[in-house]
């Protein structure tokens, strides 16, 4: 299973500001050559919180402002409390520099966040806390580990999960028994497909039974069969599980819980089961303008909301979460609305305007409209995912719209061969290839061929030969150099060693073929079993041979002897 991150239900850590309040003095330095808390021309000094350059901009805060941000270390209303020590910042977002927290928000002047702890399974080497769930590192692939499946052998880590190969197979196949632990006993298990009386199988029909369909030795995703079909990686944290190679892979995604869901766990088909807390369970929407916020039993937060509406440019009007609005009389830096969505940090004029800072949304390649918010940002609507674009990379190919706004293509990827200097995406889906030298070496894998090289083409080729046993050698098999590795028969083998003068021919147990050699009055009575036969048509040795009709025998000369000529060595 992959690494998650499992909370601990209703327990909140509050780190409390230690001695808020006597954070004055302070000094920070000016952003503008002045930050004046006390408005009187001089720097920040002690007994000054430090203001932030929005509080400077509304005039130095007269009559009051609101805590804009909730962890920034400034004071923006100017009331000399910052952060979550301002009631301003009260539910609101913050950070408690916890990494083992998450959903961290301000309560009772200090910054606290729901705990949660990260742990490691047997395929994972570390999972460590990141303030919205956990990084994990699995181990790597290959390393031992127990499955818990006492049908499976050689378990092993595989992309953070531990999976093992099926024990055995169904070894009897009509004792009602089911001997290899697949829920499948005797002829329903096609591993007795074609044995006894069971019909016979023909190709892997399932990739994921731990069984060999069609007995060719291969199981699941081993079997090329497999290639491509759906399978289950045992790993309920991934989707669209595939055989790829001889594994099964799936696409990995993590489930975490919501503040109003009691868990969140993954389904296996990219989905996640959640089991909702009870609708009387407390929550904070994160909204002022509710009130009495709780868990709707569904999985949401959901409180009862209301309005506080100010007067433009004379007063606010803060929803305080609990029902009721805190009212205070508005600046003449005061924000407001000016009704002009293509204007943000809309603001009194001081004369009874409203006016904001203008800005343009255009949309991108792949948005159809891009309008403004009024926020400084800007909705966007994005074209069909079948709007042609350019993603501006060329090992992507196809490249269309995502439906989303961005601009995404089919990405591929272009490798050298041996012989290949170079192979670069083209943009189209191929790839632009620089074929090495001719002088390059190589191994085009063939060992029957020797002195191997490109041929300045992109392949790699090399000169062809033939190793042929022979009659005293069982094998002659080519090595690559040119030359031949053989394996000689034995001594008991029979041959023939092509001389009718030995009998008894065998091979030596080092590739020839010898034989006992043996005379006749000339080679040709040999009858190559021992014995002579026959006449001779040649003169053997010693036999006189001046104005003979017959020639000397093989290699023998006609010699001058002492006043005669006779066949002899000479």
């Amino acid at each position: 299973m992959m690494g998650g991150v499992m909370p601990a239900r209703g327990l909140i850590i509050v780190l409390v500001l230690s001695g808020c309040h006597s954070l004055l003095p302070y000094s920070a330095p000016d952003r503008a050559g002045v930050r004046d808390g006390a408005r009187d021309g001089a720097r920040d000094g002690p007994g000054e919180r430090p203001i932030s350059e929005a509080s400077l901009r509304d005039g130095g805060c007269p009559g009051g402002s609101v805590e804009t941000l909730c962890e920034d270390g400034l004071d923006d209303d100017c009331d000399q409390l910052t952060d979550c020590a301002d009631p301003d910042c009260a539910a609101k977002p913050c950070d408690d520099q916890q990494p083992c927290t998450k959903n961290d928000f301000c309560s009772g002047q200090a910054c606290g966040g729901t705990l949660f702890a990260c742990s490691t399974t047997q395929c994972q080497a570390t999972a460590t806390c990141n303030g919205i769930g956990c990084d994990v590192v699995d181990k790597q692939d290959g390393t031992s580990c127990d499955d818990g499946n006492g049908c499976t052998t050689g378990d092993a880590c595989q992309l953070g999960s531990c999976a093992g190969n099926a024990v055995k197979v169904e070894s009897a196949c009509s004792d009602t028994v089911d001997n290899d632990c697949d829920g499948k006993p005797d002829c329903a298990d096609l591993d007795c497909a074609g044995v006894g009386s069971c019909p016979p199988g023909t190709t892997e029909t399932a990739c994921w039974d731990h069984a060999d369909n069609d007995k060719d030795g291969l199981i699941d995703c081993a079997d090329p069969d497999c290639i491509g079909t759906a399978c289950d990686d045992s790993n309920p944290c991934t989707k669209t599980d595939t055989c790829a190679g001889v594994i099964c892979k799936g696409t990995a995604y993590a489930c975490a819980p919501t503040p109003c869901q009691a868990s969140s766990v993954c389904d296996g088909n990219g989905g996640c089961k959640t089991t909702p807390k009870a609708n009387t369970a407390p929550c904070n929407d994160g909204d002022l303008c509710t009130r009495t916020d709780h868990c709707d039993g569904a999985g949401g937060c959901t409180g009862t909301s209301y309005t506080c509406t100010p007067k433009p440019c004379e007063a606010t009007s803060k929803c305080d979460g609990a029902g009721t609005c805190n009212t205070t009389p508005k600046p003449s830096t005061a924000p407001c609305t000016d009704g002009d969505l293509c204007t943000y940090a809309d603001h009194c004029d001081g004369a009874g305007g409203c006016t904001g800072t203008s800005y343009i949304c255009t949309p991108k390649p792949c948005q159809q409209s891009s309008v403004c918010n009024g926020t400084g940002t800007c909705d966007t609507t994005p074209k069909p995912s079948t709007a042609p674009c350019t993603d501006g990379n060329l090992c992507t190919y196809a490249d269309h719209c995502d439906g989303a706004g961005t601009c995404t293509g089919t990405s591929y990827i272009c490798t050298p061969k041996p012989c290949e200097a170079s192979s670069k995406c083209d943009g189209a889906g191929g790839c632009t290839v620089t074929p090495k030298a001719n002088t390059a070496p190589c191994t085009d894998g063939d060992l029957c061929t020797y002195a191997d090289h490109c041929d300045g083409a992109g392949t790699c080729k090399g000169t062809s030969y033939i190793c042929t046993p022979k009659p005293c050698e069982a094998t002659s098999t080519c090595n690559g150099t040119g030359g031949c590795t053989t394996t000689p028969k034995g001594i008991t083998a029979g041959c023939s060693d092509g001389n009718a003068c030995t009998y008894l021919d065998h091979c030596d147990g080092a590739g020839s073929c010898i034989g006992t050699l043996y005379f006749c009055n000339c080679p040709s009575q040999c009858d190559g079993k021992g014995g002579c036969s026959g006449s001779c048509d040649c003169l053997g040795i010693g036999e006189l041979c001046d104005g003979a009709a017959l020639p000397c025998c093989g290699s023998l000369k006609c010699c001058n002897g002492p006043g005669y000529l006779d066949c002899n060595y000479c």
